[in-house]
């Protein structure tokens, strides 16, 4: 069946009507599904810092270990290689009378898990900070009170007595705390670059106070590739020098290892995207910090 327009110019089937009501039907839904604002993609997200490992308590040299940034995503928005860039908090405290801790030595290495198939192969590719051993000059301020109290004899209207009197003042300072610097990637029998260590010393600069030791809070930063999102682990070692006291104090033993002592980590990037404070950070674009300069900013933002 035929119909003619109201101009009489032109003669429209009934086919052509369905049809143009066919596209608009069509047209009208795709207006409404983009008025839809879709929830974004669940990804897993953990926030707070893991913790690694802390000093058992009464210890008179405190050391803390945490995994303060995790995130597993890709080099590029390509997608085509997989990458992790994680972030290692560490932080030191003496609290002998002059004391001090005077060297450092971190060490990961990453592997696979035992029996995964298909293997990660994670392979670190940047790390930060200390490129090469430089000495650092740090300033902290430190804010004391200190106090006295001394007992005065005084007669007020021909009555003696005995009064306590304290006198306290607070006392603003720099601390300086001056360090030579390392690092270095490691290869393992596979010839992969798959682990990477730190070394922080005291220097013997004139000007540094005996009883300063190094800086007290460290970030370790390392961006890896990886084959696949198949699961892999971290293996510590962290050694510190704080004299004679510490060795007494921790049965002559340096290493933060041993039983009920294992700084081993488990990593899953097919579950896990996010750990921690990853602000400012696109899993899409990790690439970026392939570059030095731009890995060693993150230890510095990140706290």
């Amino acid at each position: 069946m035929a119909i003619r327009s109201k101009k009489g110019s032109s003669v429209v089937t009934e086919k052509e009507i369905q049809e143009n009501n066919r596209i608009k039907e069509h047209r009208s839904w795709m207006k409404m599904m983009r008025c839809i604002s879709f929830p974004p993609k669940i990804e897993r997200v953990i926030e707070q810092p893991r913790k690694i490992y802390q000093s058992p308590d009464g210890n008179n040299f405190n050391i803390d270990i945490e995994l303060k940034t995790c995130v597993h995503g890709y080099l590029s928005w390509s997608k085509r290689q997989p990458a992790s860039l994680i972030i290692f908090g560490v932080q030191l405290a003496c609290l002998r009378n002059h004391g001090a801790i005077k060297r450092m030595r971190l060490q990961v290495d990453f592997e696979d898990m035992h029996g995964n198939t298909p293997s990660a192969n994670p392979e670190i590719i940047s790390h930060a900070p200390f490129e090469f051993e430089r000495q650092n000059v740090s300033e902290i301020n430190v804010e004391e009170t200190r106090g006295a109290q001394s007992n005065v004899s005084a007669t007020i209207n021909l009555v003696g007595g005995n009064h306590g009197v304290t006198h306290s003042r607070v006392e603003k300072y720099k601390e300086l705390y001056f360090g030579k610097s390392a690092a270095a990637t490691v290869v393992n029998d596979k010839r992969i670059y798959s682990g990477v260590w730190w070394n922080v010393k005291q220097s013997t600069n004139p000007h540094a106070k005996d009883d300063a030791g190094i800086e007290p809070n460290y970030r370790f930063a390392v961006l890896l590739t990886r084959k696949n999102d198949s699961d892999f682990q971290a293996r510590l070692c962290l050694e510190v020098n704080a004299g004679w006291r510490h060795r007494v104090e921790n049965s002559f033993s340096q290493k933060v290892t041993g039983a009920g002592k294992k700084p081993n980590l488990t990593f899953s990037p097919a579950t896990l995207h996010y750990e921690g404070n990853c602000t400012g950070i696109n899993r899409k674009r990790l690439g970026r910090f392939k570059s030095c300069a731009e890995l060693q900013k993150v230890t510095h933002s990140i706290r």
